[in-house]
């Protein structure tokens, strides 16, 4: 339609190898130029360890009403034996400061299978729905696919 406008978006990436790399979104208000939406990521590793974290803020005039505007996620992630790896994460609302998802998962993979047992922790409350917690197993066969349940 003539006389609509939209805003800008755009992304980066910078990937230096298998062991550093960090990627940008972000949206900017057409008319003002204003950050509407900024999400920030990085991630690197170094011997066995490997750490991934996040950054979201998001404009709270284009958020939705309840949902957090500001937040960081990071992972940490180890490898044990050969084969097996564990992997910590968390989820933290900025906004209330309360951790929204936390989650322990010990993973096994080689060439032929994959098994993942995982349990999290959610801290998110809707409506009379409040926080739980769950246990997960994925069973994974490389030529089937992967099949998992809660």
């Amino acid at each position: 339609m003539a006389g609509e406008t939209s805003d800008w978006v755009g992304a980066a990436r910078v990937d230096l190898g298998s062991n550093l790399g960090a990627d940008a979104r972000f949206r900017l208000a057409d008319d003002t130029l204003d950050l509407q939406r900024i999400d920030l990521g990085v991630r690197a590793s170094a011997g066995r360890f490997t750490v991934h974290a996040r950054y979201f803020n998001l404009n709270e005039s284009v958020a939705i009403p309840g949902d957090p505007t500001e937040e960081i996620s990071t992972a940490i992630g180890v490898d044990l034996a050969r084969g097996w790896r564990a992997q910590f994460g968390l989820t933290r609302d900025l906004d209330s400061d309360i951790n929204l998802r936390q989650e322990i998962r010990a993973i096994y993979e080689d060439d032929c299978t994959f098994l993942e047992i995982a349990y999290t922790r959610n801290e998110t409350q809707r409506g009379t729905i409040g926080p739980d917690e769950g246990l997960q197993i994925r069973i994974g066969l490389r030529s089937l696919g992967v099949f998992g349940g809660s």
